[in-house]
């Protein structure tokens, strides 16, 4: 199983960013970690995608924001 999480994380220059992460549940395994600009739909299956590409597909994902 697989945790997916956003955190914001502010920048020197007052913006923030948008730290997407794959962790997985058993190993603590980082299998993903991007930074976007927004916090999106789009930016959240990009980051997940990227995971599965390298890491193939979990047989659970744990959300907590849907």
């Amino acid at each position: 199983m697989w945790q997916i999480d956003v955190k914001d994380w502010p920048l020197p220059d007052s913006t923030i960013a948008r730290i997407y992460s794959c962790l997985d549940d058993h190993s603590r395994f980082g299998t993903v970690v991007r930074a976007y600009s927004e916090e999106t739909t789009e930016n959240a299956i990009d980051a997940f995608d990227r995971a599965c590409k390298r890491w193939g597909e979990p047989r659970e994902v744990l959300s907590d924001r849907g």
